[in-house]
């Protein structure tokens, strides 16, 4: 004969399982809350590092940097000598 009143252990839990004090459960969301703000900070310094690594490359696609670089000395040495001249013509007078 076959015992039909055995209980499984999954629908009536022993009397030595407790159930965890609240602030466990508390302590793991802060963790777990801790952990998802670092590894989104990271993610969004990567994504915004990325963005703006192609953006240079667009910039400089569109902009050679030796032309730029160019140019800004062109209008340094205009300015310069604009300078000089002013600088002479106040010595003069």
């Amino acid at each position: 004969m076959v015992n039909i009143d055995h209980e499984l252990p999954w629908e009536n839990p022993s009397d030595r399982t407790v159930p965890l004090p609240l602030g466990t459960y508390i302590a793991a969301g802060v963790f777990a809350a801790i952990i998802i703000t670092i590894l989104s900070g990271i993610g969004i310094y990567l994504w915004r590092e990325k963005r703006r690594e192609r953006r240079q490359q667009a910039l400089d696609a569109a902009f050679p940097r030796r032309a730029y670089e160019q140019e800004m000395q062109f209008i340094r040495n205009q300015q310069n000598d604009a300078n000089g001249a002013a600088a002479a013509n106040s010595v003069n007078h």
